[in-house]
């Protein structure tokens, strides 16, 4: 029975995102995002938790209460040295996690990261120079994260539709050239116990269709049976 382009389709994306969740699981800790995380337990800056969530990637909107999005108070004298040490801390965590974005993200996903970092400091210094209250802080900072996660959104889905477009056409190769085997059997006249017209075949073009998409996908042949 022949497969369908849909069905091709389906299988191409199913083992894209098997490769994914593969490398997911391979991929250690981001030391980065670990000390963005540990900000939230620092005494040093609990002052400044009341007023703004401390930790990466906050603020989200479910963690953003109303008085924090509404705060009309900017940093005074006391807060100064408290956001000065907090922008530092971040941008210590940053850094600290550059080899690892290097190593296991996309050139596209470390300009966003890059993109999003920059945006944020640049927020912190309006902050600490008066220029904006806490609450337009917080309602800016999320912005920020909206549009940068959108746009990792976007990069991540299409890496997966190149993969699945990638698979579906080695997929597609590789029935080509079984049916052209099948062909030059017939015109050759040849016999080999199995399939109609490439008799003996039906192993070969099980592990040649599974090699083909294993080979886009940059994954390991599966042998066939």
């Amino acid at each position: 029975m022949n497969a369908t382009p849909h069905s091709l389709r389906r299988v191409a994306s199913l083992l894209c995102l098997l490769a994914v969740v593969t490398q997911a699981h391979a991929v250690p800790p981001d030391p980065g995002a670990a000390c963005v995380r540990a900000l939230d337990a620092d005494p040093e800056l609990q002052p400044l938790a009341q007023k703004t969530p401390l930790a990466f990637p906050s603020p989200r909107r479910r963690t953003l209460t109303l008085a924090m999005q509404s705060d009309p108070r900017k940093v005074d004298d006391d807060d100064k040295p408290l956001v000065s040490a907090w922008t530092q801390a971040l941008q210590h965590c940053f850094e600290l996690g550059r080899d690892f974005r290097a190593h296991v993200l996309t050139p596209e996903s470390q300009a966003i990261l890059q993109s999003q970092q920059n945006d944020l400091e640049d927020l912190l210094g309006k902050l600490y120079a008066g220029e904006l209250s806490y609450g337009d802080f917080n309602r800016a900072r999320q912005d920020i994260y909206d549009k940068h996660a959108e746009q990792a959104s976007s990069t991540a889905q299409k890496m997966l539709d190149d993969r699945a477009a990638q698979a579906l056409a080695a997929q597609q190769a590789t029935l080509d050239a079984q049916r052209h085997l099948g062909d030059s059997s017939n015109a050759d006249d040849t016999s080999v116990p199995g399939v109609p017209g490439v008799p003996g075949m039906a192993g070969y073009s099980a592990g040649l269709n599974t090699d083909g998409i294993a080979r886009a996908l940059h994954l390991p042949a599966v042998p066939s049976k």
